[in-house]
Parts: structure tokens; sequence; C-alpha cells
């Protein structure tokens, strides 16, 4: 029990920490006028901050943590395929999205339809959709 109690502690440290790393990076992305080249992508600015965004993906998207984590470096990677992607306030939400969606499909047991992860995100079923198939595209569908 100790044990599970622990992890669950852990947990809770680990979300908060991919909390704030996105926060800040769409907040320091803003402040520096940062502009992603992904233009599928890009949208209004989020209604929501960031970090509140990663407890809404993991309240409503039925994921484990790890997804969160695993998303975070699906973004990472496209990063380092395509130097100029970086989260803004008009994207974030459709990338982090895209991005722990997958994760949760790769890693996790059982997880949401698309429309489901659309509701989750305030976005439209094609939409996601289409987004899906492109960051698949971007990274290259490598996913372990």
């Amino acid at each position: 029990m100790a044990a599970m109690k622990e992890d669950a502690e852990m947990q809770k440290r680990l979300v908060k920490c991919c909390e704030e790393l996105v926060e800040e990076t769409v907040k320091y992305n803003d402040s520096n006028n940062k502009k992603c080249e992904f233009a599928a992508f890009e949208g209004e600015e989020a209604p929501i901050d960031a970090a509140s965004f990663v407890r809404r993906i993991l309240k409503h998207g039925n994921c484990s943590p790890c997804c969160i984590v695993v998303g975070i470096l699906y973004l990472e990677r496209m990063k380092r395929i395509f130097p100029s992607v970086c989260l803004t306030s008009r994207n974030f939400q459709r990338l982090l999205l895209t991005a722990c969606m997958t994760a949760a499909k790769f890693l996790d047991d059982s997880y949401y339809s698309n429309k489901r992860w659309a509701d989750v995100g305030g976005l439209d079923t094609k939409e996601l959709n289409r987004l899906e198939l492109e960051f698949l595209f971007r990274i290259g569908f490598s996913l372990s």
C-alpha cells in the first residue's frame, strides 16, 4: 500500500513538471514572437492556459500520466526533425492534444475514440483526424 501511495505522489510531481514545462515553453515562445511552420496546427489563441490544458487532458482523456510525458517527447522528436516547430498560445492545444492522443493509443491498453479526444480538446473530429495524420507523417510514424 505504501508503494502505491509513493507511486501516486511521484506521478503527481511528474505531471506538475510537465505542466510547468509546457506553460513556460508557451510563454517563452510567445514573448519571443516565435512562429511554427505547421499551419495545420495553428488556430485561435487557446481559451485555457497550457498547464490547465495538461490537467484537462489527464482528467478527460482517460490516459495515463506517462502519455503526457511521451507526448512531450514526440513533440521534441518533431522539433529535432523540424527545428522551427514550437509551442505557442495559438498551437499548443492542437499539438499537445494530438501528441498525447497518439501516445495514449500507442501505450495504453484502452483509450478513447478520436471523437472523445476532439471533445477533450474543443476541436472538430474531422480536424483532429487530419491533425493526427499530419502529426504521424511529420514524425515518420516513429512512436517507439
